[in-house]
């Protein structure tokens, strides 16, 4: 299994134009930044650029979060960006929480 982050995009989903792919998320950016082609990532404000894995991870890691109600609206697009990031993060708090309630 590979070690997924911002970027990740699973064997031949990579996007052929990355800059339109990012651009409904860039938009309110500086002028100078709302043409990156590459992901920034908040936890270390690092530009992450779009990184090919083997297999499909992110699909199989896109559909679980779909079927258990962390991503609704999810398109499984094989590419862990901002919206799969967010679902993920939600998932995990929902796992700290109930693990919290156990012990």
């Amino acid at each position: 299994m590979n070690t997924l982050k911002l970027g990740s995009v699973d064997n031949g989903k990579l996007p052929q134009n990355k800059e339109e792919f990012l651009k409904p998320y860039h938009r309110w950016m500086a002028t100078k930044l709302r043409n990156k082609k590459q992901f920034r990532d908040e936890a270390n404000y690092k530009w992450q650029d779009f990184k090919e894995v083997e297999g499909q991870d992110v699909f199989r890691l896109q559909r679980f979060l779909k079927s258990k109600g962390f991503f609704p609206n999810a398109q499984l697009s094989g590419i862990f960006g901002y919206g799969t990031q967010a679902a993920t993060r939600l998932f995990q708090e929902y796992v700290y929480s109930i693990e919290g309630k156990i012990q």
